[in-house]
């Protein structure tokens, strides 16, 4: 058995977390969106449609694409993803991503909207 050598912590307040910092990366990465359509069976019940481009990925990756909504949006889906909500944000995470695909939100009113841009993260 090998002799235990106790850890020694150095605090440097110069340094930073290389590892933690790169499992985010996006160099280049982003992404538009262009409404689609929309279908609504009454003022209160509907469905947007857009379809999003995302550039600067490689594809069959696992990313995680982030759209800020306005009030007013209550589910999505698209992807292949699996969708978080956070406040107004919707998180797609997306273990097979392809460059384009299509995303659905789920509307109680006809002036929701979803920004243009997407924020993407390769996740590691």
């Amino acid at each position: 058995m090998s002799e235990y050598l106790k850890p020694t912590v150095i605090q440097s307040a110069d340094l930073s977390e290389g590892v933690y910092a790169a499992s985010g990366s996006t160099a280049g990465a982003s992404g538009t969106v262009s409404k689609k359509g929309e279908e609504f069976w009454n003022d209160n019940n509907g469905q947007m449609k857009y379809d999003v481009t995302l550039t600067g990925i490689t594809e069959h990756t696992h990313i995680k694409v982030t759209f800020h909504a306005s009030e007013g949006f209550s589910n999505a889906w698209g992807g292949g993803a699996a969708v978080s909500k956070s406040g107004n944000d919707f998180i797609f995470d997306i273990w097979d991503a392809s460059s384009n695909f299509e995303a659905v939100f789920q509307a109680s009113t006809k002036s929701a909207s979803v920004a243009q841009t997407v924020d993407v993260v390769k996740v590691k």
